[in-house]
């Protein structure tokens, strides 16, 4: 009977044994009297993002430089006595007049202007219109006689103005003018004019193409001047004194020319004239963060 009953307690001291030993792997540990299925649902939670308001984009004009550099603090530069400049040619240009009188105009179908330029160099540049209209624009032959063909539209009935350009560091005379002229009815003729005189460029001496009113840049002036081929022959400046020390962009026709500091006197930008057009031309003017 004694062996029965230590058989009977050994038996279930073994099944416990194996209880224990099956459920182990099963234990869950529960932190901060959280349950299981409680951290399961947590975890399955997607957390929404807030909505942010939009950004407000300061304004700004359209120009690339501005797209890179616009800043969000307005940068205001007040400008001055803002004009352009170019050297004064008044004695590299000279004018004459031809006339056409009676019935010459009505039979005139063909016309060529002759000179002689008494210069010294083959880089010797000559310029020359009638009536605003280019007839001639090259080195001419120096000492010998020059012909110009002009297209009979050029001339008008009455006067013809003829101007005549040429910069110079060393004067120099032109002579020999003549007005040739060919008529329908197989005649010609040919008017004279006295001789000229080209003289040297004064490097220091300059003359004001177009002034501009005062201004006020947030950002951004624009400003336009029109040229026509007489102005295109040389180099511009665009000069204008500034009310205080600052950064700026300059732009010629969407090229840009400068970019730098300003002072308050006498700021000079040089334009070359190969980035000039005959007719209008923008001048922008953009100030920078610095």
């Amino acid at each position: 009977m004694v062996k029965i009953r230590v058989a009977l307690l050994l038996f279930g001291l073994l099944v416990v044994f194996l209880l224990l030993a099956v459920g182990c792997g099963k234990t869950v540990v529960v932190e901060d009297n959280v349950s299981a299925n409680q951290s399961e649902n947590v975890s399955d939670v997607e957390l929404e993002k807030p909505e942010c308001p939009p950004c407000e984009e300061p304004e700004c004009p359209k120009c690339p430089v501005c797209d890179e550099e616009c800043s969000h603090e307005p940068i205001e530069v007040f400008l001055d006595n803002v004009k352009i400049l170019q050297k004064d040619i008044g004695g590299s240009e000279q004018r004459f007049n031809f006339y056409y009188v009676n019935d010459e105009y009505d039979r005139l179908e063909s016309a060529s202007l002759l000179f002689t330029p008494k210069c010294d160099s083959s880089d010797t540049e000559i310029f020359v219109d009638v009536g605003g209209r280019e007839i001639f624009n090259n080195n001419p032959v120096c000492n010998e006689q020059n012909k110009v063909p002009i297209d009979a539209g050029f001339l008008v009935f009455g006067r013809n103005t003829f101007t005549m350009r040429s910069i110079v560091n060393k004067s120099y005379m032109v002579s020999d003018i003549n007005l040739e002229s060919f008529y329908s009815d197989n005649t010609s003729n040919n008017k004279s004019f006295l001789d000229i005189e080209f003289l040297p460029v004064d490097p220091d001496k300059e003359i004001t193409l177009k002034s501009f009113s005062d201004a006020s840049i947030m950002n951004y002036q624009e400003y336009q001047v029109r040229l026509d081929k007489r102005d295109l022959v040389q180099d511009l400046t665009f000069y204008f004194d500034a009310d205080a020390n600052g950064l700026i962009v300059v732009l010629v026709n969407d090229k840009e020319m400068y970019t730098g500091g300003v002072k308050k006197k006498r700021n000079r930008i040089v334009i070359p004239k190969e980035e000039l057009i005959e007719g209008e031309n923008i001048i922008v003017v953009i100030g920078v963060p610095e």
